[in-house]
């Protein structure tokens, strides 16, 4: 027997013969089960098995992998959510129709079947689909100039025969948006929701809902539709002209509905704010938040119309001149297959398709992602686009017009505590019923009403706009506060359409501008060495780089393609004749003259075939 004798260890050679033995077995075991779990892991990933399949549905179908997982606690804050966003989406979806040109109840088709198919697509938790004020003008854009051809070639139709014309290419629409996104979610094409920049967004918002606030004021004063002359085209000034010069002729009824409306729902918010604002504190009579907490939860909108529809009944208001929701000749909406009417401009459709697919995604997703990351999950754009694009193709097969997220609604799902998409399918559930039950009773409700809904809204859109500016004056942002001013302009002089157009033009030009300058650097060499060398960074002189005479270092630092070989040889060209680019064109040498030039190209880590 061998032994080792230290003062701090001693053991037999017989013990450690065991102690190895058990070490080198336990390795083994390591080892075994090291080799059974990359075999049993190569099983699970291994290509169309079964586990591969579970994953790829869950993934494709997100209700499939959080619907069995469901817990029975965040029931009760998920039909809360539901309810809540359904009592702001019912009267928000009739005022968003009547400005569709169409029919006020098409709103709350677009909150029906596009709602269902998102709840099951969807990735987001809080994304809450359906008809927004934006889309819904674009769409009333296009109908009004798709029904004068219709007219044109039949000057005797009725008002069923217009809207089943019209309601057809709404389904249209509604169906190449959710195809044209569809197609882009497939080909992974998620980073398009860049497109279009906050500022150039901001802009065309603020624009739009001032072109949108005006334009309602004709129907909030009971005044006639302005009519223009052959040749004229619609312009602000003239709708502001036309209202000024026409309040004697308002109908006195129908004004004070529209401005009691308005009363009561900024009041309303005014409350809503004070509430919020002091909690525990006594407000009214010593009656603090505590007690007031109630008014908090009550949907206002919801709770006008219904008063409203009650007060036209009872003093008969459709006889005093008001004009009323009317009759719904159908609970439902039919499933009928999109189709182009013969009469209709086929490209007018599809041109307006894709700008209502760029505003609606560019929107949906930052609203998606920006309550992804308030509340700790994660979302994917490219399977938001495929889920906008089903709800979409769906929606257009069941009367809807194009539908994307509402910031609004979203907000509110969020402060509801709601906690998957469950919730949108209780919102669903609750628009569906109340489409099939109570739509026929709101016959009696004044359009006016409606208006100032949309009023209402439009108001609230207006505070980022300013808000926009004071922040990129800031930071100094001109280019972006340029974009954003001049897409405003654009957007309330001009028109809605040539807004929009500028302002997906303009950020597509930003971005190739900044995408095709290659990144660059001129490098030189450390002093006191031969083999190191770092870029010459004109405001650090403590690096002590200094350039090598007749010679030229370029360090470029990205992959070169089609879009950047112009650029990339101007700048080339530039640096040989003038030996740095900090020289403007028009001076002279600042070094001796360039007799080689040497590239570092380890940071290109491709080349197309350019």
């Amino acid at each position: 027997m061998i032994s080792i004798n230290s003062p701090s260890l001693s053991i037999s050679y017989s013990e450690s013969t065991a102690l190895i033995s058990e070490t080198d077995a336990e390795n083994e075991g390591i080892r075994n089960s090291e080799d059974s779990v990359r075999h049993g892991t190569h099983q699970r990933h291994a290509k169309y098995s079964s586990y591969w399949w579970n994953k790829r549905i869950k993934y494709y179908i997100p209700i499939l992998g959080w619907l069995p997982n469901y817990k029975l606690k965040n029931l009760a804050n998920d039909v809360r959510a539901g309810l809540t966003v359904a009592c702001l989406v019912i009267p928000q979806g009739l005022s968003y129709g009547s400005l569709t040109n169409i029919a006020p109840e098409y709103g709350l088709y677009t909150a029906l079947a596009p709602v269902l198919v998102y709840g099951i697509f969807g990735t987001s938790r809080h994304l809450s689909l359906g008809p927004g004020a934006l889309v819904s003008m674009l769409v009333g854009s296009l109908i009004k100039d798709q029904q004068k051809l219709f007219f044109l070639a039949n000057p005797n139709a009725t008002e069923h025969e217009r809207i089943a014309f019209v309601s057809m290419i709404s389904r249209l629409l509604c169906f190449l948006v959710g195809l044209i996104t569809l197609v882009l979610g497939m080909f992974q094409m998620g980073f398009l929701d860049s497109l279009l920049s906050l500022a150039c967004l901001r802009g065309f918002v603020g624009g739009a809902a001032i072109v949108i606030f005006i334009e309602q004021w004709i129907t909030g004063l009971g005044l006639k539709p302005l009519k223009l002359e052959p040749g004229e085209s619609k312009s602000i000034y003239a709708e502001i002209k036309y209202i000024f010069s026409n309040l004697h002729n308002s109908h006195v009824l129908t004004a004070k509905i529209t401005l009691g409306c308005l009363a009561f729902l900024f009041f309303s918010l005014w409350l809503k704010r004070i509430l919020r604002k002091n909690k525990n504190r006594p407000i009214i009579f010593g009656f603090g938040t505590q007690h007031l907490k109630f008014i908090l939860e009550l949907p206002e909108l919801l709770i006008m119309l219904c008063v409203l529809v009650l007060w036209s009944k009872h003093d008969d208001w459709a006889s005093k001149g008001v004009k009323v929701f009317g009759l719904v000749e159908t609970k439902l909406p039919r499933f009928k297959i999109p189709m182009l009417p013969t009469i209709a401009d086929g490209k007018d459709v599809m041109s307006s398709a894709l700008t209502m697919m760029v505003i609606g995604v560019v929107e949906s997703v930052i609203i998606s992602r920006e309550y992804a990351s308030r509340n700790h999950y994660s979302v994917s754009s490219n399977r938001e686009l495929v889920a906008l694009g089903m709800s979409n193709i769906v929606g257009g097969f069941f009367g809807a017009y194009p539908a994307f997220g509402s910031l609004s609604r979203s907000k509110l799902n969020e402060k509801s505590k709601g906690k998957t998409q469950l919730s949108g399918i209780i919102t669903f559930t609750v628009v569906f019923a109340f489409v099939y039950s109570f739509l026929p009773l709101l016959q009696l409700l004044p359009r006016a009403t409606l208006s100032a809904v949309v009023i209402y809204t439009m108001v609230g859109l207006l505070p980022p706009f300013p808000k926009s500016i004071i922040f990129l004056i800031g930071v100094r942002a001109w280019n972006d506060l340029i974009l954003l001013v001049l897409v405003f302009l654009i957007t309330v002089f001009v028109s809605v359409e040539s807004g929009i157009l500028f302002a997906i033009s303009a950020s597509v030009v930003v971005v190739i501008k900044r995408t095709n300058l290659p990144r660059i650097k001129l490098l030189g060499r450390v002093s006191g060495s031969t083999t190191e060398f770092h870029p010459i960074h004109e405001s650090n002189d403590e690096l002590r780089v200094s350039h090598i005479d007749g010679m030229l270092i370029v360090c470029v630092e990205e992959p070169l393609y089609f879009a950047n070989t112009a650029q990339l040889r101007g700048r080339l060209n530039r640096l040989e004749l003038f030996g740095d680019m900090r020289v403007h064109p028009s001076e002279d040498r600042r070094l001796p003259p360039t007799r080689a030039i040497v590239f570092e190209f380890s940071m290109m880590h491709s080349v197309d075939g350019r």
